[in-house]
């Protein structure tokens, strides 16, 4: 709920010699709400390609890291990734030196 404020003015209007009030303005101020975050379609089209590619059986296996808002992360590994961790832990290495060359300004 806003609160209402009146906006008076501090000068009368001259009118052919004599003062007369100008009139009176309303205003209403809302208070400013921060807009609901917005949907990563970014993330919704990956999701929706790997989940494509595991139905058709081509993707057997995802190690992964998900944040989350708040600075919150998971991470997992299903399917393949689990059952053969030491090809995940190379996938992941993978993964962090292109965010390390991303960080850095070179990808």
């Amino acid at each position: 709920m806003g609160n209402i404020h009146e906006i008076e003015p501090k000068r009368r209007h001259q009118t052919k010699g004599k003062a007369s009030a100008a009139p009176q303005l309303r205003a209403t101020v809302v208070p400013l709400r921060l807009a609901p975050p917005a949907i990563s379609l970014d993330t919704v089209d990956c999701l929706r390609q790997l989940l494509d590619e595991a139905l058709r059986g081509e993707l057997v296996g995802l190690a992964f890291a998900a944040m989350y808002r708040g600075q919150k992360y998971c991470v997992e590994a299903a399917g393949e990734a689990h059952l053969n961790p030491t090809f995940a832990a190379g996938m992941a290495a993978s993964l962090r030196d292109l965010l390390a060359r991303r960080a850095r300004g070179e990808d």
